[in-house]
């Protein structure tokens, strides 16, 4: 707990010191509004009601006792047969209990926790002025942090320094940004990793790699809570590469590379480069190849695929399908359509089943980028797959489009019984019920959602569809199918996001149904 309360102390005060975005622990980054949505619906546990002392049976009698106890030496004796307390005894137990409760969750502060909460309260009138310095990186705005600097010693000034720092790499004067991180270094200590990382880092892009190696050796040793901890010995052993030193760089990586830090992406490319450096260029491929495959979504990827063309061992047909395959699956399809086709036009290697499933995805591709007929659908090779249930799913949002009910209909059919266990089959169901819905067609729609409910119940369509079958029921006035299937709804996917609303409609679909018996 103390390591990661130190971590998200110090990103915190640096973000607001240096108006920038610095990468906190957890996944999360400080300074900037978080925008990614997660790829799955996550059901949020609601909190517990905390307990009071009145509602707790176990303080209520402890509070009990002690007043009990209280009350007989004051009188000298207690009437047989009660329990001794009063109310004040009470209310005294009632404070006790709170009292006890507060001083559990209370934390003595640490050294640590004391210079990250004195930087932070030195940063509250240098904020803004960092912010300014950040955006517009103007000779005013470069004398006023200047000028704080020095009428604010120690963490003040080191705040200061920080946030020149960064102005300078902003302005790509490199020399400068090295100075400011080291006048923080000297300012103060409760942001010395961030100046010994950022000054690393301003070397090396200033081409001092060498001046960096002072500030990375031992990183982990002088900061033990850093956030920087992971990438340091990557910069380390970039530093060593921009020296044309590879030996260096395989020292500070290979005792690593099968720890948890080793796994990062651009540890492995770190790693790979300097093994291709060293000459070594057997280990250097393989590692770029289970990067370009295993991290097909990464900048490295990218990379790596041009180090391997450099070495004269490009990917392989298969690895390329492999990796424009997970760019598709990742809704990449520009990126997925256009190594799709690269690999249509040399296939040399791929299976004949492999080379018709990748024109068959090379064409989905191309449908979600609206660039393809039915007549090219229709065209498309037929398999024995998974492939097959696209080329049918492709079909049926083409006679969606098209407004083909009938044809639309007869290809979900066929993919229920011939792919019943697809994913194409529960988007083409999903699909359906929407196409149904936005036609105010309730029995159709309810037939698409409830089907695609029953033969995948682990969807992450399978919420909405189920809510959307229950409400059009309710809709009906089916009011006894609607309850029924409102409650199934709250058992089922109790974290759901439609869960707010059905409590209500649940409630009223019982008495339309109790009214419609006969019975209120």
């Amino acid at each position: 707990m103390g390591t990661i309360r130190g971590k998200v102390w110090s990103a915190v005060v640096a973000a607001a010191l240096m108006g920038m975005s610095v990468p906190c622990s957890a996944g999360y980054t400080v300074g900037q509004a978080q925008t990614t949505t997660p790829a799955t619906p996550q059901s949020k546990s609601q909190p517990k009601k905390a307990q009071t002392p009145s509602q707790s049976g176990t303080s209520s009698a402890g509070a009990g006792k002690a007043s009990g106890s209280k009350t007989k030496g004051a009188s000298g004796k207690a009437k047989e047969g009660t329990s001794g307390k009063t109310p004040g005894s009470k209310a005294k137990g009632k404070k006790g209990a709170v009292r006890r409760k507060h001083h559990i969750v209370s934390r003595k502060p640490t050294a640590q926790t004391i210079r990250l909460t004195s930087a932070f309260k030195a940063s509250e009138l240098l904020r803004p002025m960092a912010q300014q310095l950040a955006a517009t990186r103007s000779a005013a705005a470069y004398s006023g942090v200047e000028a704080y600097a020095r009428q604010h010693p120690g963490e003040g000034a080191a705040a200061a320094y920080l946030a020149l720092g960064h102005a300078a790499m902003l302005d790509h004067r490199y020399d400068d940004a090295v100075h400011s991180y080291r006048q923080a270094n000297v300012s103060g200590t409760a942001l010395d990793d961030y100046a010994d990382y950022l000054g690393a880092q301003a070397a090396i892009q200033g081409g001092h790699g060498v001046d960096a190696y002072g500030l990375l050796d031992g990183f982990a040793e002088r900061h033990p809570e850093s956030i920087f901890d992971t990438g340091a010995s990557v910069l380390l052993a970039n530093a060593h590469l921009q020296q044309n030193d590879p030996q260096g760089a395989l020292k500070v990586l290979v005792p690593l590379a099968d720890s948890a830090q080793g796994s990062h992406v651009d540890f492995r490319y770190a790693l790979a480069r300097a093994y291709q450096t060293s000459g070594d260029t057997a280990h250097a491929a393989s590692i770029y190849r289970s990067i370009y495959v295993g991290f097909p979504l990464s900048v490295e990827a990218a990379q790596a695929r041009t180090q391997l063309q450099a070495m004269n061992t490009p990917p392989t047909a298969a690895e390329r399908k492999v990796h424009a395959d997970q760019l598709f699956n990742a809704k990449r399809y520009a990126e997925a359509g256009e190594e799709y086709h690269s690999i249509e036009r040399d296939s040399s290697g791929l299976s004949a089943a492999d080379h018709d499933a990748l024109l068959i995805y090379a064409a989905a591709s191309d449908m979600r980028l609206k660039k393809i007929s039915r007549r090219e659908v229709e065209k498309l090779p037929d398999t024995r797959d998974d492939s097959a249930a696209l080329k049918l799913y492709l079909l049926a949002e083409l006679s969606r489009n098209e407004d083909d009910q009938s044809a639309h209909d007869a290809l979900i059919a066929r993919m229920v019984r011939d792919f019943p266990t697809s994913r194409w089959l529960e988007e083409a169901l999903y699909s359906g019920g929407n196409m149904y819905l936005l036609k105010h067609d309730p029995q159709q729609a309810t037939y698409h959602y409830a089907l695609l409910v029953k033969l995948f119940p682990k969807s992450l369509y399978a919420p909405s569809a189920h809510w959307r079958v229950a409400w059009m029921n309710y809709r009906q006035h089916n009011y006894a199918e609607a309850g029924w299937l409102m409650e199934e709804q709250i058992q089922m996917f109790g974290g759901g996001i439609e869960i707010p609303g059905l409590s209500t409609g649940a409630g009223e679909s019982t008495r339309m149904k109790r009214r419609t018996s006969g019975r209120l």
